[in-house]
């Protein structure tokens, strides 16, 4: 999870811890199964709302891929002197440089995320208040080809939505869908997406705390983090909810992993890629003279003493950071020079023990932030099906560009491929097609 703490106040939570499975899926092996699969036809789908309270099954049939390597990501799209916005979710395949539109839903798409296996894009579109008051997003399903559109639930209205979070099983059988009413009551709910089941899991009412999902341990188990709703902000405090229990909705059969300070600094967890342990970088953010100060630390995946693999200050600040493959730690960075002032971002690679760094690019930081995928961060969520690319979201503090660049692993300066001054565009994730 990364927090950026500035006067004391929450800015942003942009990243999610990932243990999978019990273990990461290795980008390698799954680009070489993706395409082995043949097309089955969908059957026709609804894209209404269900019932209010109640939730659709998924119809999933497979679809065969490709070789080139494709992002999936979200363009949300505000035309000049209109009153209606479009949400897209598009496909840039790197091989050619082609992009296309793989569906248009809603006002806006949110909370974007691909399917384990590269064939499913989930994802909540935004309801036009003007045509229907009592929903606020629907949570939609789409195949890679465009194919099975199909609304599975729609989230009532009056939840924020700045404050919803979904998070997908990498079975593909279960979502958490963490909705908050922004003054005192969270709630988790599971979907079951081969019966349509919702099951509350929380419903904590707390005018000091709100508690979302962050991701998945296991098919069962999933991170909860509990984070103040006001400043100055405690530190957070991170749990594993067990969904094949019965839980006391009230939260009392968490178990906390790990409780950290947030104030004035980021901080980023990911599990090890056999999920055994747990990374932790943390960037205090001192003051004029000093300004950083970053500890990377690795302890048990489900709590317990952390050992310092990597220190550095006062130039560097480690702001998001991954475990995207048995080998590799990847790392976006601030570094400053103390003596003229001159901020640059970076990103970094490194071994899972702190040797073996690398900076993949150097540029001018001139108000703009790199960011990692803020939706989800397993092995594709940023680093392509074959371990050899990455891709990351760029925003600019002095106006309101937001850009998409992908890149080599081996390093270099990244490259654009999407932009917007107008709406957002964020990363979806990787899969292989055509």
């Amino acid at each position: 999870m990364l927090f950026l703490i500035s006067g004391g106040c929450l800015i942003a939570l942009l990243a999610v811890l990932v243990p999978l499975l019990g273990l990461k899926i290795a980008p390698a092996s799954a680009a070489d199964s993706l395409s082995s699969t043949q097309t089955v036809q969908m059957p026709l789908t609804q894209t209404s709302c269900p019932a209010n309270g109640t939730a659709r099954a998924a119809v999933m049939r497979p679809v065969k891929l490709g070789k080139h390597p494709t992002i999936v990501y979200v363009y949300n799209e505000v035309p000049l002197n209109t009153t209606i916005a479009y949400g897209h979710l598009k496909l840039y395949d790197v091989t050619t440089g082609q992009k296309s539109v793989l569906v248009t839903s809603g006002l806006s798409i949110e909370n974007a995320q691909v399917s384990s296996n590269g064939q499913w894009v989930l994802f909540l579109s935004q309801i036009d208040p003007r045509g229907d008051r009592q929903h606020e997003s629907m949570l939609q399903l789409i195949r890679m080809d465009g194919k099975g559109l199909q609304t599975l639930y729609c989230l009532p209205a009056g939840v924020v939505s700045r404050s919803t979070n979904i998070q997908w099983s990498t079975d593909q059988k279960s979502v958490l869908i963490s909705t908050d009413d922004n003054t005192s009551t969270s709630t988790v709910t599971l979907l079951n997406l081969t019966t349509g089941k919702l099951t509350t899991e929380l419903k904590i009412t707390d005018k000091n705390y709100y508690y979302s999902g962050l991701t998945w341990l296991d098919h069962t188990r999933a991170y909860i983090v509990r984070s103040g709703r006001f400043g100055p902000v405690p530190p957070i405090v991170l749990s594993i909810l067990d969904t094949a229990k019965y839980n006391n909705p009230n939260g009392s059969n968490l178990k906390k992993v790990l409780e950290h300070s947030i104030r004035f600094s980021y901080l980023s967890l990911d599990s090890s890629y056999n999920a055994k342990q747990l990374f932790v970088g943390y960037c205090w953010m001192v003051g004029a003279n000093q300004p950083f100060d970053t500890t990377i630390s690795v302890g048990p995946a489900t709590g317990g003493t952390q050992k310092t693999i990597y220190h550095q200050a006062p130039t560097i600040c480690v702001q998001q950071l991954r475990a995207v493959t048995s080998q590799m730690l990847l790392m976006t960075v601030e570094s400053v020079n103390i003596h003229t002032n001159a901020y640059n971002n970076q990103l970094w690679k490194m071994k899972p023990d702190g040797s073996g760094r690398t900076v993949l690019f150097n540029l001018p930081k001139n108000a703009t932030t790199y960011n990692m995928n803020v939706y989800t961060q397993f092995p594709w969520s940023n680093v392509s099906r074959d371990g050899s690319m990455y891709t990351l979201q760029t925003s600019n503090q002095n106006s309101t560009l937001q850009t998409l660049v992908f890149g080599s692993l081996k390093g270099g300066i990244p490259t654009q491929f999407a932009y917007t001054s107008r709406g957002s565009v964020d990363i979806v994730g990787w899969t292989s097609w055509k």
